[in-house]
């Protein structure tokens, strides 16, 4: 049978060299955005700044741009790995059904980086963009069918592949080579869910752009790999995904419809963990519709779907960022504040003593029952006199089934870009990133970025 490397090198540059469908490119354009909006609300987080200063002590300088910080080049895989930090520090990046992880926060990085390298199109990294977000959708579905260990955070461990695939095309590798570059990436693969709620979580999301362009760049240069190191004896599915069928994973990639149709590809209202998502509209469905005292409330029992049970790290967080991963703090930061915000999830630890209180009145509990909707959530708020309120919710906000409209989407830009921009030049860089198939050199956009940023300062 054909190696499944070189099934997904002959996929990945057929869909790079002949997308056409006007509804793929509108929705990558779409994405795109949401990726550019996710970075610049992290170009400042902790982490990021950590990283820079590390590339400075190192001497690894060079001519990229980084988003945020217009007086600063580091060399392209840094470019990309600091990119990739910002856009998921935050936890507002997208997150593909199929891959059950977040392609944007890695591949746009990777696209920008190697596309301000080579001088690319914005034309021609965005089809690099739907090639590696294709790539880790396919080998999503593939995964979903075997006996994968659940402990690997699929962002990074299967995203690595996709970043692969996206800087070789810009790096006009050719078939040997992209297969190559696979075998590379194989032996970068990693990552697991243990750091959630850590900033190494965001760091290993940052480092899997960075090995993307690391496997692309050594295979140019000729080293050489297993082409059965997805598939083969010792390979990596072998290792961590035993179970597939051979049959199975051609029928699937012959079979295969874009990520960006179906199921489609998710963008975040809220910059928390997705398995929050069904609780967070829960408890709003019930504070809009009810006159909730949350100082009167005896007891909140939250039932989980198996999914959004298992991104529920921390029942009672002590910092922000678990915070990112607690049913209990999310739902109790609407009950108090009535909205969440990104500062929200910033800082050494939660402070505010009645979210602190409230969170001791929350019961979370796994429900088999929702294996239909790996997200659905039922909340059920008891008052101390004994009224109680129930909201269920099995598809959040976001979901491509219940998606956000334009406005929502505009207002999440804005949002993500408040801290760094003012008005006048928020609105330029909406406009410029809605026509970013304008830019015949990507690098005329990042450098109009930093631009409208030294203004704003």
């Amino acid at each position: 049978m054909t190696p499944l490397s070189e099934m997904l090198v002959d996929y990945s540059m057929n869909c790079y060299n002949n997308i056409s469908d006007s509804r793929i490119i509108k929705c990558a354009k779409e994405h795109f955005r949401d990726g550019i909006a996710c970075i610049i609300a992290g170009a400042n987080v902790e982490l990021v700044k950590k990283v820079i200063e590390y590339a400075k002590n190192d001497s690894i300088m060079g001519a990229a741009t980084i988003i945020g910080h217009p007086d600063i080049c580091v060399n392209t895989e840094y470019a990309a790995m600091i990119h990739a930090i910002a856009a998921h520090a935050c936890d507002f990046d997208d997150m593909s059904i199929n891959q059950n992880g977040h392609p944007t926060a890695v591949l746009i990085p990777v696209v920008l980086a190697v596309g301000e390298e080579m001088g690319k199109s914005a034309n021609e990294i965005i089809r690099a963009y739907i090639a590696g977000v294709e790539t880790n959708s396919i080998l999503g579905k593939i995964v979903s069918e075997s006996n994968f260990e659940s402990g690997w955070n699929p962002t990074s461990f299967i995203g690595v592949f996709g970043a692969t695939i996206a800087a070789s095309l810009l790096y006009q590798l050719n078939k040997e080579e992209t297969v190559a570059a696979i075998g590379i990436a194989v032996g970068e693969a990693s990552g697991t869910k243990v750091n959630y709620g850590t900033m190494t979580k965001d760091l290993t999301v940052g480092r899997t752009a960075e090995k993307g362009i690391f496997a692309a760049k050594l295979a140019k240069m000729g080293v050489q790999s297993n082409i059965y190191s997805l598939d083969g004896s010792n390979g990596l599915f072998e290792v961590s995904a035993s179970g597939l069928r051979a049959e199975r994973i051609e029928e699937i990639i012959n079979n295969y419809i874009s990520d960006f149709l179906e199921p489609g590809i998710t963008i975040k209202p809220y910059p928390t963990c997705r398995g929050n998502h069904s609780g967070i509209n829960a408890i709003l469905d019930i504070v809009e519709k009810n006159d909730i005292d949350y100082h009167k409330i005896d007891k909140v029992v939250c039932d989980l779907a198996p999914f959004a049970y298992e991104c529920d790290r921390y029942h009672f967080p002590v910092t922000p960022t678990e915070g990112k991963f607690s049913m209990a703090y999310c739902t109790s930061l609407i009950l108090v504040n009535g909205k969440i915000l990104i500062s929200d999830m910033e800082g050494e630890c939660i402070t505010n003593q009645e979210i602190i209180e409230l969170m001791r009145h929350f019961e979370i509990k796994l429900n088999p029952n929702y294996s239909e909707y790996p997200m659905g959530t039922k909340l059920t708020v008891y008052m101390d006199g004994g009224t109680k309120y129930e909201s269920e919710i099995l598809v959040p906000k976001g979901d491509p089934r219940v998606p956000l409209s334009d406005v929502e989407n505009q207002e999440k830009f804005k949002i993500c870009c408040q801290k760094m921009f003012n008005e006048k030049n928020y609105m330029t860089l909406l406009n410029m990133v809605n026509e970013i198939e304008k830019k015949e050199n990507i690098t005329e956009f990042l450098k109009t970025v930093n631009g409208l940023v030294k203004e704003g300062k």
